[in-house]
């Protein structure tokens, strides 16, 4: 028999050792260098999401035209700042038109009470004007009311983060018009084991890896109610503030003992 029938299948066979020790080695190499190229976190690591204390999304109080539309993404407003307005000009000639019939009624009230002293007008015909004065001074009330309805005002000093819509558009009672938060004031939330300790007033330290820092916050409200299906509790901090770049809606870690 020819030599070379028994040459070929060695080859073969010397190769795909070779191949396959190539891939052990390798395989190897990456369960090696992986634990070194990935975070090492801690099993007592709990993952948090970072959020603003106070956050709103402020809809049209009434129907009609928007207006204006004062500020754009991202300014910075003050609490009590207009935002943005709904067109009133018919409410301003309502309240006009009541205006000059109070006038009027107030004029014609003075004459009745001077003629009723004098025996020419009876109470009833005072009280009927009076009550009319009374119910246009409430008219006017309520068109007040709805005239500061038109006016959507910051709730407190915060970052416009959306709007919702834009100027000179329609929009109905209830529509979201613009969405703003308070970046200054942040908290952290967590699903937290029922086994962890955890007290009001607790201080804990965050890692941040999206700003490279740590953070500190304290304890301000632990929920009495464990899920039965995860069997966590809600864990919330208030950040102390100072915490440069940390933003809501950032995620972090933070350490707790069991």
């Amino acid at each position: 028999m020819h030599a070379d029938f028994f040459v070929v299948p060695v080859i073969a066979i010397m190769t795909a050792q070779y191949n396959f020790r190539r891939y052990l080695f390798r395989l190897m190499l990456l369960l090696f260098l992986y634990p070194l190229a990935t975070p090492a976190f801690s099993a007592a690591d709990q993952p948090v999401v970072f959020e603003a204390v106070n956050r709103a999304v402020l809809s049209a109080e009434r129907s009609g035209v928007l207006t204006k539309l004062n500020f754009k993404l991202g300014d910075r407003v003050k609490s009590g700042t207009i935002l943005a307005t709904v067109d009133s000009g018919e409410l301003k000639l309502l309240k006009k038109r009541a205006a000059l019939s109070l006038k009027f009624l107030d004029g014609q009230l003075d004459n009745l009470l001077r003629l009723e002293k004098k025996g020419l007008a009876t109470l009833d015909e005072v009280n009927k004007v009076r009550m009319e004065r009374d119910l246009t001074r409430a008219d006017i009330a309520i068109i007040e009311r709805q005239m500061a309805q038109s006016r959507i005002r910051a709730p407190f000093a915060a970052t416009i983060v959306k709007r919702h819509t834009r100027a000179h558009q329609w929009v109905t009672e209830g529509q979201p018009v613009i969405e703003l938060l308070d970046s200054k004031h942040l908290r952290a939330t967590a699903n937290v084991s029922a086994s962890v300790n955890i007290k009001i007033d607790d201080q804990h330290h965050f890692r941040v890896d999206d700003i490279g820092a740590s953070v500190s916050g304290t304890v301000i409200a632990v929920s009495p109610d464990v899920d039965v299906t995860s069997n966590t509790v809600q864990v919330v901090w208030r950040i102390e503030q100072g915490a440069r770049g940390l933003l809501a809606g950032m995620k972090g870690w933070v350490q707790l003992v069991h």
